[in-house]
């Protein structure tokens, strides 16, 4: 069962007599790691839900939007910049494995992969737009957000045929809890 009321999406995942709790997915149905609990007497009001973290788990979805030239190749932009981000999650991966194994046997089953980077490409005014997007720690989300960074410019500078856009930010960082699968 899924409830949607002012863009919260989530999975219901206990019915009480004083509240109702929903684990937070994102449309596409990965969980963002936290739970809303929503005060029975209120359920249809505005200002009726809290957020919590999901016991076990601290997480975020972070993301990084380059913009690159409008004539690069998205083919080669994928093989060079997705695999960045993949080595970099590979080191705290594990750990987000336990994460997502604690919502798993806290609440429901889950998609597959649902903790993984994740690679949208889509054309704007500005050139292409690659939007990379990683579950990080909590505790550890500056210096990953910083790693991140750091080795997209590098592989970025390496590659003569990945060039960032010459028209507004090229480079931005996100730390919201949004879609994982999303584009903006």
């Amino acid at each position: 069962m899924r409830f949607l009321r002012h863009l919260v999406t989530g999975e219901v995942v206990e019915v009480g007599l004083v509240r109702l709790h929903l684990m937070e997915l994102t449309p596409a149905g990965s969980p963002t790691g936290r739970v809303v609990a929503f005060a029975n007497s209120v359920i249809f009001q505005f200002t009726a839900g809290l957020f919590k973290q999901i016991p076990g788990t601290s997480f975020a979805w972070h993301e990084v939007t380059i913009t690159l030239a409008a004539d690069s190749d998205y083919l080669l932009v994928e093989k060079r910049l997705a695999p960045v981000v993949n080595k970099i999650y590979e080191q705290y991966g594990a750990e987000m494995e336990k994460q997502y194994q604690e919502m798993e046997r806290t609440l429901a089953p889950l998609p597959e992969n649902a903790m993984k980077p994740r690679t949208r490409l889509r054309f704007t005014s500005s050139g292409l737009e690659v939007v990379l997007r990683f579950p990080v720690g909590i505790r550890n989300a500056a210096e990953t957000d910083d790693l991140v960074t750091r080795e997209l410019l590098k592989e970025i500078h390496n590659d003569p045929e990945l060039r960032l856009a010459e028209s507004g930010p090229a480079i931005k960082l996100s730390t919201g809890n949004s879609d994982p699968n999303s584009t903006s």
